[in-house]
């Protein structure tokens, strides 16, 4: 977080020639006087130091700690047996601080760095002092209280790198003489005239007047200036609309200092005549041509010996042309430079791109406030815009779910944010935000004094749209039929036809990319590629009015439905979590794929096939609700009975999704409904696994006869057919259900069998199943010695077959047997472990069970209001989800929450920490659960008579049941 604070940065003049003239041991003894006369004044003055690796920075709380400090300092060192002589800056500003970790300070980081604009500007004022002088920032003097101190202000100065005039202070005592700096490489002095400052001797240049305020970007600036220092020709790369002009003008501004022959400007978009190409740059540059020179001969002339940047704007349609005159003009002025904007590169040596993405938006998924919203650049410019268009706008408290989905709807791109915040002169937010499903109609009210292209949004587009060629044209229009993004493969595979042959959509997708309409992203080792939204839209309607758009959804269809079916049997094996974060990935494209299936009359049978599908994905990866939606969806078409075998599916999947919802009625009714159509069907695979998973529901709703009875059945089925991997699946489920009434003994005979079946077919899946049920056996036993055994061997199993959820109910089960034995601080690690995959895999259902054992600490540590939070927590998750307890996990852990309530005196603090804990963002919620190992760092005696403690007050850390489906 941003914090104002005074920075004091000084700096020792003339220190390597101090030291070849007195010798190293001289000066070693010299630097280390230096060091301890600047420490002691730090102390005495309260400064923090951040750094001394070039020269010091130091952060002050008050203005006149700094000034005190920097003043002393130059007496201090002034005093010295080898007296120095420094210069110090110092300014006051908002600063931020970012620690480095170990392992980048042990290969040279500073243990602190210091974000934000106010070290440069401190740094650029040290950098225009003189030996023995302390200048200040406007800010820094007006900061300091009534003094002594004298005070002289030395006009206004063009600081390299910071984009408005400083005025400059020097401060002093009362026998300071104070000196005006002198004008060098890193400042000069400038003059106000009109809405302009200009250098007091001007440089040439034609830079337009900037008309409206520049907002964000400033990371971008920063790194901009940067590469310009390094290179001859700099790049500014984007999609049309993203205010790659205004960046490089600003850019231009800032690097005026560097350029005494000037800076210029030469916009390129009304150009239609490529060789009149010269003509116009020498128009801007004002040179005249000499009688039988030519343009391009004049300009190479004029350009020859001079130190200047050339600003060349919309490089795109003349991009081949733009690339030969760069060449030309770069090989004969060694002291020129050049900033281009295109949406293409130039592509000559010594080029360097920098990529104008879009500006930062907020994410929608945190929760968000008027004012939290505001760091987002995005919603900056739209209410600074707002602004200037309709002044007597002001944001309401309830406004903010509006703004943000707005500025998320635009997608960060300047120009939309401008076109849109026009419309706020007739419109209220909540009606903009309805208009934008029809943007291009809405997104119209541009500058009357822009380019026409810049005047409405799909101008732009047509603009960049009509550079391409027929074949990148078509391209771009079969692309809007995904969503979310795509590999080279698919697009391949879905958008080659006449005239694109399929070995031709690769070099075609890369010239998009190469020409900013299609992004391209590293996504873990691999590249994918998207289209922006907006774009989409656009390529869309091209789409839409040509014959191909039933061809191409259909082929996105069948590759999305080819992926899913080839993913289904994946889903069970070894590499089964690479397969659920493929679907993850493509999780978009799969919804606009069921989409178009469900609404394109000959294509629903592909809809019911596709979601029957992806009915395991969407089991494991907790998108239940929706999951169910699209399966309820998909179910009331008016299909024929030859979808039948599909319909069983389908209706088994979201039959098991109701069932993890908690909605048992529903959930016996859908597979009751998939069981007779089975029957029908003559499907003893299916049947026997319909049974299986009504016996689940059947134990859930304590109904342990009617299970048995279903689980014998689907037993008998499986062994008829010959089907050992089903039939260890239904021992293991049938030792589950023996363990909950207490027959320890035939759970742990049913779940032997069933390893003994799974460990003779190789299945390293039910072995790793069997495995953690013994361990809930022992561990219900009081037996955590065999539990741990069993829980470490499944462990290791859920290791080597990469199932990363298993692993983490492994750790939590492991966990809930260290809470048992007293062992709170090996908890909290194991539970943290299990927290982290969790997390990482974004499995909020089993992120809600690690807060539950989290909460089985607080509560094994007395800790009772961090239980309650850690509850509140788990439980809004489950809402979310819509997954709550099973009714017998449910009791168990209600008795668990009275008895904890017991515990305080005052059940509103209870309330008050669960209310807490149903607040609290996901990353809060990580941090506050691990907060928990501060509380274990308690002894072994401490530990019994927690435990002795806990006697009275039952431990709710039953081990979370595995349960096996087919």
């Amino acid at each position: 977080m941003s914090e104002i604070r005074a920075l004091l940065l000084t700096d020792v003049v003339d220190s390597t020639a101090l030291s070849a003239a007195v010798g190293d041991a001289t000066a070693a003894s010299a630097w280390r006087a230096h060091d301890r006369a600047a420490r002691d004044l730090l102390r005495r003055w309260r400064g923090r130091e951040i750094d001394k690796s070039d020269g010091l920075l130091v952060l002050f709380e008050r203005a006149d700690d700094a000034v005190a400090c920097a003043l002393a300092y130059h007496r201090a060192i002034a005093g010295l047996p080898t007296p120095m002589k420094a210069r110090a800056g110092v300014h006051v500003g908002a600063v931020e601080l970012t620690a480095n970790s170990p392992a980048d300070i042990a290969l040279g980081a500073k243990p602190l760095e210091v974000d934000g604009i106010a070290k440069p500007i401190a740094a650029r004022l040290m950098a225009l002092a003189i030996g023995g002088q302390t200048l200040l920032s406007f800010e820094a003097q007006a900061a300091l209280s009534e003094h002594t101190w004298r005070r002289r202000s030395h006009g206004h100065w063009q600081l390299k790198g910071i984009d408005l005039p400083v005025e400059v202070f020097e401060v002093g005592d009362d026998d300071t003489v104070f000196s005006v700096p002198p004008d060098g490489p890193k400042a000069y002095r400038v003059m106000r005239s009109g809405e302009q400052w200009l250098p007091s001797t001007l440089a040439p240049n034609n830079l337009p007047s900037e008309l409206s305020s520049f907002v964000g970007r400033a990371g971008e600036l920063a790194r901009l200036r940067a590469m310009l220092d390094e290179t001859r020709l700099l790049t500014l790369l984007g999609a049309g609309g993203m205010g790659k002009t205004r960046l490089s003008l600003k850019l231009a501004r800032q690097a005026m200092p560097d350029f005494p022959d000037g800076v210029w400007f030469v916009e390129l978009a009304p150009l239609a005549e490529p060789q009149l190409l010269a003509q116009v740059v020498i128009s801007a540059l004002s040179i005249t041509v000499e009688p039988g020179q030519s343009a391009m001969q004049a300009l190479l002339a004029h350009v020859a010996a001079r130190r200047m940047l050339l600003v060349l704007d919309n490089c795109e349609h003349l991009v081949h042309d733009c690339a030969e005159l760069a060449g030309k003009l770069l090989a004969i002025a060694a002291g020129l430079k050049l900033i281009t904007s295109s949406r293409e590169a130039l592509r000559i040596a010594g080029e360097q791109i920098f990529p104008v993405l879009p500006l930062t938006v907020p994410d929608p998924d945190h929760a968000h406030t008027p004012v939290s919203l505001m760091q987002y650049e995005a919603v900056r410019l739209f209410m600074d815009r707002t602004g200037a268009c309709q002044p007597s706008f002001e944001l309401r408290p309830d406004d903010g779910a509006t703004l943000l989905n707005i500025c998320r709807r635009l997608e960060g791109i300047p120009l939309a944010i401008e076109l849109a915040a026009a419309r706020m002169r007739a419109m209220s937010l909540p009606e903009l935000e309805r208009r934008l499903d029809v943007r291009f109609r809405v997104l119209t009210a541009g500058s009357r004094n822009a380019m026409p292209r810049q005047q409405t949004l799909r101008a732009l587009l047509d603009w960049s749209h009509d550079l391409l060629d027929p074949l990148e044209r078509a391209l771009l229009r079969r692309l809007s039929v995904f969503s979310g993004g795509w590999t080279e493969a698919a697009a391949s595979q879905t958008c080659a036809a006449a005239p694109i042959a399929e070995d031709e959509v690769p070099d075609r997708l890369l010239a998009l990319v190469d020409k900013s309409l299609v992004v391209a992203e590293q996504h873990r080792g691999s590249t994918r590629f998207r289209l922006l939204e907006t774009i989409r839209d656009y390529a869309g309607e091209h789409l839409q009015a040509s014959a191909e758009t039933h061809l191409f959804h259909d082929r996105h269809l069948c590759h999305f439905l080819a992926l899913a079916e080839a993913a289904e049997p994946e889903l069970r094996r070894a590499d089964q979590q690479a397969w659920m974060d493929r679907l993850e990935i493509e999780h978009d494209n799969l919804r606009a794929a069921l989409t178009w299936a469900c609404g394109a009359g000959e294509r629903q049978p592909e809809a019911l096939r596709l979601a029957g599908a992806l009915s395991r994905f969407w089991y494991v990866h907790d998108h239940l609700s929706e999951g169910r939606g699209w399966l309820s969806r998909v179910l009331s078409l008016d299909l024929d009975h030859q979808a039948a075998s599909a319909r069983a599916k389908a209706l088994f999947g979201i039959g098991s999704l109701a069932w993890l919802q908690g909605d048992h009625a529903a959930a016996e009714r859908l597979h009751e409904q998939g069981l007779g159509i089975r029957r029908e069907l003559a499907d003893s695979v299916g049947i026997a696994a319909s049974l299986n998973s009504l016996s689940l529901l059947s134990r859930d709703l304590g109904q342990p006869a009617r299970a048995l009875a279903q689980l014998h059945e689907s037993a008998a089925l499986f062994e008829a057919i010959g089907d050992q991997r089903g039939m260890q699946m239904v021992l293991g489920n049938l030792g589950l259900l023996e363990k909950d009434q207490g027959h320890y003994a035939e759970a742990r005979s049913a779940m032997e069998r069933g390893l003994e079946i799974a460990l003779a077919l190789g299945n390293a899946h039910g072995v790793m199943v069997a495995c953690i049920n013994l361990g809930n056996v022992a561990a219900e036993q009081d037996d955590p010695q065999a539990a741990t055994r069993f829980y470490e061997e499944g462990l290791a199993q859920a290791r080597k077959l990469g199932d990363r959820l298993v692993v983490a109910a492994a750790l939590n089960n492991l966990g809930n047997v260290a809470i048992k034995n007293g062992n709170f601080a090996s908890a909290t690690r194991l539970h943290g472990e299990g927290l982290d995959i969790r997390l990482e895999l974004g499995a909020r259902l089993a992120i809600a069970d690690s807060l539950e054992g989290f909460a089985n600490v607080a509560v094994g540590l007395n800790h009772v209001s961090r239980a309650a939070t850690l509850w509140g927590a788990a439980e809004r998750l489950r809402e979310e989800i819509g997954s709550p307890l099973p009714p017998g996990r449910r009791q168990e852990r209600d008795r668990e929450i009275l008895s904890a309530r017991q515990a305080l005196t005052n059940d509103a603090e209870f309330d008050r920490a669960w209310l807490a804990g149903r607040a609290m963002s996901m990353a809060q919620l990580a941090a506050f659960a691990r907060s928990d190992a501060a509380m274990c760092e308690a002894t072994p005696e401490v530990w019994g008579n927690l435990t002795n403690t806990r006697d009275q007050r039952p431990l709710c850390c039953g081990p979370e049941p595995m349960p096996d489906r087919p």
